[in-house]
This record gives structure tokens, sequence and C-alpha cells, in this order.
């Protein structure tokens, strides 16, 4: 495989971490829609709740956003994991993952883009996956 999508696939771990974690910790809300029956264009079915900060005392939900202030780190961390992998394995998850892939003009073949910077002084678990 000529091109493997390492960011992206760190960024699919961090989104997953994330949206487990808001599951877990009861801060994801389920959306009822007016008629089942009928899909909303364009429309979450599932939000953040909104919280309190107390320091500014604005409600909203950007202490959980998916942000680089919150995600950087623990993305960099899984990109650490995922270069770490056997080449067949790597393979393997991106070929079971390419069902799921909608063609995009937008895709540049040939070049791998990954975090910039990868701090190894705070080893964090994330950074730690193996495979067999």
């Amino acid at each position: 495989m000529r091109y493997l999508p390492k960011g992206a696939l760190a960024l699919a771990a961090a989104a997953v971490e994330r949206t487990l974690k808001l599951w877990v910790d009861g801060e994801m809300e389920v959306l009822q829609a007016a008629d089942p029956m009928k899909k909303q264009a364009n429309k979450p079915s599932i939000k953040v709740v909104l919280k309190l900060n107390p320091l500014t005392r604005i409600v909203s939900n950007v202490a959980s956003n998916f942000s680089a202030e919150n995600w950087a780190a623990k993305t960099n961390n899984y990109f650490k994991s995922i270069n770490k992998m056997k080449l067949d394995s790597l393979e393997e998850v991106v070929r079971l993952a390419m069902p799921f892939m909608l063609p995009s003009k937008t895709r540049h073949q040939g070049c791998s883009y990954g975090p910039q910077s990868l701090v190894e002084d705070d080893e964090d678990i994330r950074a730690c996956l193996v495979d067999n």
C-alpha cells in the first residue's frame, strides 16, 4: 500500500475515545425528532450536553469540544502508536476500513501528514498501543 492514512487513524481513535468518554460521563443527549420516520438533513441526532462554566458564567459545550486544545496531545499519542505498528497490521486496519470510505476528489495520494511535534518525554498510554 503506497499511502497509509496514519493521521486519519489517529484522529479517528481520538474521536472514538472522546465519544465513549462523553457517553460514559453522561454528557451526550439524544435528540428526539418530531417524526422519527423523517430524517432531518444535516441535523445531529446526538449532541453534547451544555454545562455552566463557573469562571465565565456562560453555558456551553466548549469544555468537551473536539478541539486541538482538548485533544491534540491524545491524538499525537495515538499517532505514536500507529507509527510503531507493523506494516502488515497497519495495512490490514486500512484494508478493513476501506469499505466505509467514500471517494473523495480532494484525496492526495502519495503524501502522509502527521503531527509535527511528537513529544517523547510525557509517555502516555495512547502512545503505547501495540499489535500482535
